[in-house]
């Protein structure tokens, strides 16, 4: 996207690669730019990102649940069955420790009841909607 420059100056999240450019370009996705009048934008670091729907002036953080490893992101990943994340703006998540489990992906704790468990509303609809699967196309 072209964004005009006034007096060659350009504003957050956009970038003016010439002196005398009267166009400024945004940044693009998995890269930002806080400050004005700069001439290049600034990757975004592990555990945020930056994508066509978000803003360019800063990378947004992953929430809790999710992680980015890589820089220059667009999108963060939910954690993993098995692991969770309950710290927001993280480049991986924690394997759920001995005599506990995450039974989906995206979770910020684990927990070592099912019965505890913040899936477990989840867990319960999934059953449900299986076991209506079953009786009604013996799938």
């Amino acid at each position: 996207m072209y964004i005009y420059c006034f007096l060659s100056v350009s504003m957050q999240g956009t970038y003016a690669d010439l002196p005398s450019k009267t166009i400024c370009t945004e940044c693009s996705s998995g890269r930002f730019q806080s400050l004005e009048g700069n001439h290049t934008c600034v990757p975004c670091t592990p555990g945020s990102f930056t994508s066509s729907s978000t803003t360019k002036h800063s990378c947004v953080l992953c929430l809790p649940g999710s992680f980015q490893s890589n820089t220059e992101a667009t999108a963060c990943t939910l954690c993993h069955e098995g692991t969770y994340q309950s710290d927001p703006g993280q480049a991986n998540c924690s394997l759920c420790s001995a005599g506990t489990f995450g039974a989906i992906r995206g979770i910020i704790a684990c927990t070592s009841n099912i019965l505890d468990s913040p899936d477990m509303d989840y867990l319960f609809f999934m059953t449900y909607l299986c076991g209506i699967c079953v009786f009604r196309y013996g799938l």
